[in-house]
């Protein structure tokens, strides 16, 4: 899906810029342009799957996080510890893509090769004129399946026809018509995706995902100091004053975990009072 791989180079575009404009390491860019190139030539499937889905939303998160970091100052020390986890996210999302593309591939391609395994045990069992008529039909339905999938499937259609018209059994009658249908419902297949309605549709789910991550990338309205002070006023937390913790600052410790909290979303918004924080 060609609109999935746009989004991610745009976004990567974005991260690019940011480490350009903040004067980062050389090296950085360089290595996030090569990932980059990685992407942009790779074969897409017609239809992403689901767990390609899953791997683009993943990995978009994960190129706005890397943006909204490289962005801020004092984080420069961590950006490169960023950058090696997203060239991991970006090579799986890679080889996502890339089985997807073969998977749907050999899907498309079922029918002649099941038209021409047919054909060849005729050949091997009957050794019949109509058999040798069959088999190169069918291989060139194989060959052109690898070219281009609608050429395959409109060649088994019509290998499936003359299993029906000159197979003489009720066997090719049975399996020319097998063939027909099943290219046919991958062809209406193939037709509804380069439909405008279809392209619609993705374009929409597309901006969905995008809503969603930008609600999230948002940063929230919470104030630090206002969740340390709901721990500091909350008597049933204590800090251990035994081990090691002796040589621990108090309030840092509880400021730390104020962080702590924001950080995994265990603190409504300023909205809403804090009544949902942990004791422990």
């Amino acid at each position: 899906m060609k609109k999935l791989v746009e989004d991610v180079c745009k976004r990567i575009d974005d991260l690019l810029n940011t480490l350009r404009n903040r004067g980062l390491n050389s090296s950085l860019v360089s290595s996030i342009v090569d990932l980059k190139n990685n992407i942009i030539n790779v074969r897409v499937p017609t239809i992403p799957s689901r767990a390609l889905w899953d791997k683009y939303t993943h990995l978009i998160m994960q190129i706005e996080e890397a943006n909204k970091v490289a962005s801020t100052p004092g984080y420069e020390h961590i950006i490169h510890n960023v950058i090696v986890s997203l060239r991991e996210q970006i090579m799986d999302f890679k080889n996502t893509l890339s089985k997807s593309y073969l998977t749907e591939r050999v899907q498309l391609a079922l029918p002649p090769i099941l038209g021409a395994i047919y054909a060849l045990i005729r050949v091997l069992g009957e050794n019949a004129s109509v058999s040798f008529i069959l088999l190169p039909i069918a291989l060139i339905s194989v060959i052109l399946s690898g070219l281009k999938a609608i050429y395959g499937l409109i060649g088994s259609g019509v290998l499936g026809l003359v299993f029906i018209v000159v197979g003489g059994d009720l066997g090719s009658v049975f399996t020319g018509t097998l063939l027909i249908a099943i290219a046919a419902i991958y062809i209406y297949i193939l037709s509804i995706t380069s439909t405008r309605k279809f392209q619609s549709r993705v374009q929409n789910v597309l901006v969905g995902i995008n809503k969603v991550i930008d609600n999230m990338m948002t940063p929230s309205n919470i104030n630090v100091d206002d969740v340390l002070s709901k721990i500091v006023e909350n008597s049933g937390y204590n800090v251990d004053d035994s081990g090691l913790f002796k040589f621990i600052d108090r309030n840092e410790l509880l400021r730390y975990k104020a962080v702590l909290l924001i950080a995994l979303g265990l603190v409504p918004r300023a909205s809403r009072p804090f009544n949902n924080i942990s004791q422990k």
